[in-house]
This record gives C-alpha cells, sequence and structure tokens, in this order.
C-alpha cells in the first residue's frame, strides 16, 4: 500500500492539489490518495503524440482488478468514495486514435478505481473487465470488450 498525505502533496493553503504523472501500473498495489480537505488532480502527462523519440513510451494508468486507486480522509484506508475529490485527466493535444492507441489511455478493471472523475477529452478510457466507478467519465474514446464507443 502506498499512502500519498495531504500535507505532502498539497503545497499552499488552498486550491487544488495537482499531481503530475507519466504512467502508473497497477497489478494488486493500492494506493491512497488523501483528499478530506482538498481534491485532488492526477494529470497524465506522457510523451505528446506522435513523439517517436527516445521517451516515447504511452502515458497510461492501468489498474488490474486486484489494484485500487483511492480518494481517502487523513489517516484512513477505507476509500472515501467522493468522485468530486479525485480527477484523472490527461494534458494530450492531439485526439486519439480511437481504441487502437495507447497513449493517454486509462485501462480498469473491477473495482480498481472506485469513485472519480475521469476528464479523458483527447484521451481514451478502456474497460478491461466489469468495471464499476461512481463518478464521471468524459472520454473521447470509450472501449470495452475490443469495441469503442
Amino acid at each position: 500500500t502506498i499512502r500519498l498525505r495531504e500535507k505532502d502533496i498539497c503545497t499552499g493553503k488552498s486550491g487544488d492539489c495537482h499531481i503530475y504523472v507519466d504512467r502508473i501500473n497497477l497489478s494488486r498495489s493500492k494506493l491512497l490518495i488523501e483528499n478530506s480537505s482538498r481534491p485532488v488532480v492526477i494529470h497524465l502527462l506522457g510523451p505528446k503524440q506522435g513523439n517517436t523519440g527516445t521517451n516515447s513510451e504511452p502515458a497510461s494508468i492501468t489498474l488490474g482488478p486486484q489494484a485500487l486507486i483511492c480518494g481517502v480522509d487523513t489517516n484512513s484506508n477505507t476509500c472515501n468514495q467522493r468522485p468530486e475529490r479525485l480527477v484523472i485527466m490527461t494534458d494530450a493535444n492531439q485526439k486519439p486514435d480511437q481504441c487502437l492507441g495507447q497513449n493517454h489511455r486509462i485501462n480498469l478493471a473491477g473495482r480498481s478505481l472506485p469513485a472519480a472523475w475521469i476528464l479523458m477529452r483527447k484521451g481514451t478510457v478502456s474497460l478491461q473487465e466489469e468495471t464499476q466507478l461512481q463518478g464521471v467519465i468524459w472520454s473521447h474514446s470509450y472501449c470495452s470488450n475490443s469495441t469503442s464507443h
């Protein structure tokens, strides 16, 4: 279990907390993000689409059915089920190639992300199996069972 404490990730006295990542890949690990007093926004960065440089691994978040990312109250190990306090978004500047592209993508399974707002306007949300999420998904491409919507 990995815990990101509000006091460590939220600088300043007010406003949202912002975390910038290129990739998250969890199969059985738990990532608990304290967000009881302020919303936490995870920005999925990665290389710009079309970049063929040496650091061109796709920007993605992949959560297996035994993994977990959730917002928790301070010092709690129980997901607080407050989707408005955990936002995942991409800063992509191009639309994805439907469900074929792996860049700027979030792959979900089971209850690995129980409550969140997912804002992937130029990204992809892909369900790897039956998935449960309390919140909102805004995505350019939505993929499940090898189909796009």
